[in-house]
């Protein structure tokens, strides 16, 4: 058994699970917080403080990409958006679920003070398929894991609603789903299936050596997993973007 995790590593780098998702947002909650765990890590960012979930969602509106039932279609876009405009402080933008965008200039309070973004140096999607092959995904972001949580979309696969969503249950497809989803795949077929946009925390090996991923869900119920935190298996991979953050410029992404 193994068991590598931010929980353990540096647990202030992490919001707490309680908060509850009353809207399809999982994308600007997982978002945030590797935004938040990045920023904390590097200095930039005080341990208590906590960055806009509602900024990140009036990005996505005030850019055409969110859909009427507060989801987006791809996450590439959104990241683009904030790796320009950066983040902000939740005591500046707190969490309304208002679908209504960035406030105008003249409904925001003249004397209150100037609102500082927080940007990466680089903010990047790593997609399966298009930039990295679906076998080597999980040596990826498991490295990538290593500096810091990162924002990753998980299928979801409809044996997961039988699961019994116990503290040591992991997530896994069954064959029969996985090969179905493969052969669609192949043929340039859409699978049809939801995506799950988590923040990657860790990873373990169980007492049956079953390789999992450990993300922290956005949905707000502790009472799923352990405590909010869910298991995901390593193998077959059904990861299919990660979300990237870079102390550094590289101009070969150019």
């Amino acid at each position: 058994m193994r068991y590598n995790s931010w929980r353990i590593k540096d647990p202030s780098l992490l919001q707490r699970c309680a908060l509850k998702q009353l809207r399809d947002i999982c994308y600007a909650i997982a978002l945030t917080r590797q935004a938040e765990a990045f920023f904390k890590q590097s200095g930039r960012l005080a341990r208590e403080a906590y960055l806009s979930i509602q900024d990140v969602l009036n990005k996505a509106v005030d850019n055409g990409l969110v859909l009427r039932d507060y989801t987006i279609t791809e996450i590439e876009p959104l990241v683009k958006v904030l790796h320009q405009e950066g983040f902000i402080l939740d005591t500046d933008c707190p969490l309304t679920y208002s679908m209504n965008g960035t406030p105008s200039e003249g409904s925001v309070d003249s004397d209150s003070e100037t609102v500082h973004p927080f940007k990466a140096p680089q903010i990047k999607v790593l997609t399966v398929g298009e930039d990295v092959e679906d076998g080597s995904m999980h040596f990826k972001i498991l490295d990538e894991l290593d500096e810091w949580p990162l924002t990753c979309s998980v299928l979801m696969f409809p044996s997961y609603k039988s699961k019994s969503k116990k503290r040591d249950e992991i997530y896994e497809p069954t064959t029969t789903e996985y090969e179905a989803y493969k052969m669609k795949m192949d043929k340039g077929i859409d699978c049809g299936l939801d995506l799950h946009t988590m923040l990657l925390t860790g990873d373990g090996i169980d007492r049956h050596g079953t390789h999992y991923l450990e993300f922290q869900d956005s949905l707000g119920d502790v009472g799923i997993g352990d405590r909010g935190f869910v298991r995901f298996a390593v193998e077959p991979n059904t990861v299919t973007e990660c979300v990237l953050f870079k102390n550094f410029y590289n101009h070969d992404d150019d």
